[in-house]
């Protein structure tokens, strides 16, 4: 004869009562009331608009100095008698090597140059070429050889800028006779 399997008697027992809803916790903050979270958006709205704003201004390319100080630079060069330094500031192209050799020649008959009350003004600036305007009081003596010319010319020169690369070059210039 063959045993049978045991089988298994149902579970008779009550069933376990669910546990009880949580109570509200006196620990959890109240919902705020309707005109905080007005103020509060409005502090966002404000932070946010006010962050659009400085990075519109921080491009804008009529604050941009840069031109200003490139055409300042050219100038302490002229006054330093340095031609190198002169040519770092224009246009890297063929033109640059072309007055290379005239502007190192005129450098040379220099023998003091100033310039007093210097302006350099912004004319304009579209980002990728700008207008500074350069007015100053220049003296100057020239030493040629055998004589030296002593004089005073007042500057009023407009150069025109270009950026290439992301840097100022001088491109054009109306330079004093």
């Amino acid at each position: 004869m063959a045993e049978q399997p045991a089988t298994r008697k149902p579970i008779t027992q009550p069933l376990t009562p669910p546990p009880e809803p949580l109570a509200p916790s006196s620990t959890l903050r109240a919902p705020l009331p309707g005109w905080w979270r007005w103020a509060l958006l409005a502090a966002v709205l404000l932070l946010v608009a006010g962050g659009g704003l400085l990075l519109v201004r921080a491009n804008d390319p009529k604050r941009d100095t840069r031109p200003i100080e490139v055409v300042k630079g050219f100038a302490a060069a002229i006054e330093a008698k340095n031609a190198d330094t002169m040519l770092s500031f224009v246009e890297p192209t063929i033109a640059r090597r072309e007055i290379s050799p005239d502007l190192r020649s005129y450098v040379e008959y220099l023998r003091e140059v100033r310039f007093d009350n210097a302006r350099y003004e912004l004319l304009d600036n579209d980002g990728d070429k700008a207008h500074v305007r350069w007015t100053a009081s220049m003296h100057y003596v020239l030493d040629l050889g055998d004589e030296q010319k002593t004089g005073d010319r007042p500057i009023d020169t407009t150069f025109e800028l270009t950026k290439f690369e992301g840097t100022w070059y001088l491109r054009n210039a109306t330079l004093p006779k």
